[in-house]
């Protein structure tokens, strides 16, 4: 089956990644019943997130580091 289409969403157009997760995130809190303040959460996880990935662009860490 040849690829037909590829779609680049650049300008968070066809998904709001940060929305979503942020809302997976909550799911998984929840469903797991885990008492964590998501605010709190992703004012540490999403820059130490964000940092992880320029560093496996920079390939200065490996995909199972990241």
């Amino acid at each position: 089956m040849a690829i037909r289409h590829i779609f680049f969403d650049l300008d968070h157009t066809l998904w709001d990644f940060e929305t979503n997760s942020a809302k997976a995130f909550d799911f998984i809190f929840k469903e797991n019943k885990l008492s964590i303040d998501l605010k709190a959460f992703l004012e540490i996880y999403v820059p130490v997130n964000q940092q992880y990935w320029k560093m496996y662009r920079e390939e200065k860490i490996t995909k199972s580091a990241l």
